[in-house]
């Protein structure tokens, strides 16, 4: 009776070990599991997303408010004007309202993508509706209509294709659309506009953008629509500019000018967040209702984004003037605006200044430069421009003189001085004419290098400031050929700046 107990007892051990290592060998496989998990999501992420571009139906050519940004009044009178531009520059532009956008750009650009070729977009047959009006305003005016009860709308074509209206390139049509709740708008052209497609982002980033955040919505709406005409138009014309003789050339796209959307910060590059956004317009304001001075805060991917200037002295002193910064006359001498500037894609920082300071606030604003640049290198974006704006707001108060900016070099040759003539008073006791003759001299001679170096100041005071104010394209010519460099922050420049009153750069 003792072996079987022996044996069963054997057997229950081997079958509760044989579940143990059943239980390891599944825990081994978790981690297979969880990564074959994960590599699954991440390949359905995107089909979900695609899922959330909705197909919207295209129930009129031109406004599609599936949101009801508009009134029926706004969306027709849009209706209106697109219908306008496309019988006049044979594009078609397409407006559609949603919600709420995919989560992510490529669901947005998916939205894009699907909406543009569902809606049969830049279809050039000739029964479109387009076509058809043009056609028909063209046989009314040649007093065609006998001819056109006879002939098929395909032989009129042929019959009279070269007076007839032409018929619009294929792929000339542009969707706009704009979503309720992230109040975002995003642009898809096809391609009939040849090398010059795209460049949207730029206009999502320094207008479309802050134009929607800044104004009401269909407001909003109406203007995005009218620079999204006038860039149709303007790749169009860039795309036929362009020359087999001459590859790769082509003629470059108009710049739309930088726009002042905020008083105190104008943060393109992104580089602030909302809260540090609201404690620099909270001190620069409070600093303004002070004691005048107004200082504002730009920030930028990189300046040729937005200006045709050559040098990044240049286009702050455009923007200066562009901005009204100070007052209305920029060159004044009373004028004591302070425009900051910062650029991640550059990695250039400038502190520009009206011309109401004295030269040597460049000098000053060249050291607040070296303090800052640190922070900037190292990505510190909010910290390195916190910091500016408190050190400016503490130099400009302090309104800092020639004399109290130099006083330890005054103090330290007065001292100089007064022992040297000591010294000769007490070498020369017996000759006192002679000893007053030196000494004389020596003060003629230090009052002479005092009186020159201030004239060379005031020469170069007065050349940065006195230009004509109406002749901005002069003044830039002249700012291109007489900049004079100081190094601040590693690859500085100080002085410069055209109309305004100079002002120190850097690098990062």
């Amino acid at each position: 009776m003792l072996l079987p107990q022996i044996f069963v007892s054997g057997g229950r051990k081997s079958i509760v070990m044989a579940r143990r290592a059943s239980a390891m060998r599944g825990c081994g496989n978790v981690p297979r599991y969880a990564a074959f998990m994960l590599l699954a999501l991440a390949f359905l992420l995107p089909v979900f997303d695609r899922a959330q571009a909705a197909f919207y139906e295209r129930k009129a050519r031109y406004v599609n408010d599936a949101a009801s940004l508009l009134t029926k009044q706004e969306a027709d009178a849009l209706a209106a004007k697109l219908q306008a531009f496309e019988d006049k520059e044979l594009i078609e532009i397409s407006v559609l309202t949603v919600e709420k956008f995919p989560q992510t750009e490529d669901g947005i650009y998916t939205l894009l993508e699907d909406t543009y070729r569902d809606w049969n977009m830049g279809n050039t047959e000739t029964e479109s509706s387009s076509y058809r009006r043009r056609l028909q305003a063209f046989i009314t005016e040649q007093n065609l209509a006998k001819q056109a009860q006879k002939l098929s709308l395909e032989e009129m074509v042929q019959k009279y294709a070269g007076l007839a209206p032409h018929e619009r390139t294929k792929g000339r049509a542009v969707l706009v659309i704009f979503s309720k709740e992230d109040r975002v708008v995003r642009v898809l052209n096809g391609n009939g506009f040849g090398l010059a497609k795209g460049e949207w982002r730029k206009l999502y980033i320094y207008h479309f953008n802050p134009i929607l955040a800044h104004g009401d919505m269909s407001a909003a709406i109406d203007l995005i629509v009218d620079m999204v005409m006038r860039r149709s138009v303007n790749m169009a014309e860039t795309a036929e500019d362009f020359s087999i003789d001459s590859p790769g050339f082509r003629k470059p796209l108009d710049r739309f000018p930088l726009k002042r959307f905020d008083r105190y910060v104008n943060d393109f590059a992104g580089l602030l967040s909302p809260a540090a956004v609201a404690g620099i317009t909270s001190k620069l304001t409070a600093y303004e209702q002070e004691n005048g001075t107004e200082i504002s805060v730009l920030t930028v991917h990189s300046y040729k984004d937005v200006s045709s200037q050559e040098s990044w002295e240049g286009f702050a002193t455009e923007i200066f003037h562009r901005f009204d910064i100070g007052g209305k006359n920029t060159a004044s001498s009373v004028n004591k605006g302070v425009l900051f500037v910062v650029s991640d894609g550059d990695r250039k920082v400038r502190i520009e200044l009206g011309a109401g300071y004295t030269a040597l606030y460049d000098t000053i604003m060249k050291q607040v430069i070296d303090s800052i640049v640190p922070a900037l290198h190292d990505g510190n974006y909010e910290t390195g421009i916190s910091d500016g704006i408190a050190q400016i707001i503490a130099k400009t108060r302090a309104d800092v003189s020639y004399v109290e900016w130099h006083k330890w070099p005054i103090f330290i040759g007065v001292v100089v001085f007064l022992s040297i003539a000591a010294a000769i008073r007490n070498r020369m006791q017996d000759y006192v004419a002679i000893h007053w003759l030196i000494v004389g001299s020596i003060g003629a001679a230090i009052i002479f290098i005092c009186q020159t170096i201030f004239n060379i100041l005031y020469s170069l005071q007065t050349r940065n400031r006195q230009s004509d104010p109406a002749d901005l394209n002069a003044a830039y010519q002249r700012l291109h050929h007489h900049h004079h460099h100081q190094h601040g922050g590693g690859d500085g420049g100080g002085g410069g700046g055209g109309d305004s009153g100079g002002g120190a750069s850097g690098s990062f």
